[in-house]
């Protein structure tokens, strides 16, 4: 749950110095929140189920791949300006 505060502190700065100002800022910002959200669902899953594996290391791997892939292919977009 470490990752609420990061992401909120991130959001302050980024708010504060003008980040969101810019495509490439909301970016980053998706794809941080993607990744927590993520995170926050591990922590669920921990929480309610008995053996308290969370989410396997394969299906977190994929995800933050396809996260990537996703904001990889927004910013090599020319017509988003970035």
């Amino acid at each position: 749950m470490g990752g609420v505060l990061v992401l909120g502190v991130g959001s302050l700065i980024a708010g504060g110095l003008g980040g969101f100002a810019e495509r490439a800022g909301w970016l980053v910002f998706g794809g941080a929140a993607a990744m927590g959200a993520v995170g926050c669902a591990d922590d669920l899953l921990k929480f309610r189920r008995p053996n308290a594996k969370g989410i396997g290391c394969l299906p977190k791997l994929f995800v933050a791949l396809g996260i990537g892939g996703l904001i990889g292919l927004a910013l090599a977009d020319p017509a988003l300006g970035v």
